[in-house]
């Protein structure tokens, strides 16, 4: 399997000692140039993007992105606290409703 981690600056090192081909970046800008670079090489395989950057991607490139055969993009946590007032269950759904297509509802506890 090819493996490539597009995370940020202060991030990078960890990868890289793991052994994981890795690029840093410091902003969605930088991020958009390298995901740009890496897609005319033809990487072909599994490409971990850092979660804030997947998020704030131009909505082109993140179409491309999902059209692709033979790139599986997995979004890396920030490791951070929800950017706004997104709580854990909100974001298990929008992550459920982005792969498998529709959105699913959770009862809370002693709800039947």
């Amino acid at each position: 399997m090819n493996l490539l981690v597009l995370t940020t600056r202060e991030l990078l090192p960890a990868y890289r000692l793991a052994g994981t081909r890795a690029l840093g970046c410091d902003d969605v800008a930088e991020a958009e140039e390298a995901l740009r670079a890496v897609l005319d090489e033809g990487h072909q395989g599994v490409l971990a993007v850092h979660q804030p950057f997947l998020d704030d991607l131009d909505s082109g490139l993140r179409r491309e992105l999902e059209s692709l055969d033979s790139v599986l993009v997995a979004a890396l946590p920030s490791g951070e606290a929800s950017r706004g007032s997104e709580d854990r269950r909100e974001r298990l759904r929008r992550m459920l409703r982005e792969a498998i297509g529709y959105e699913m509802t959770f009862a809370t506890e002693g709800d039947e």
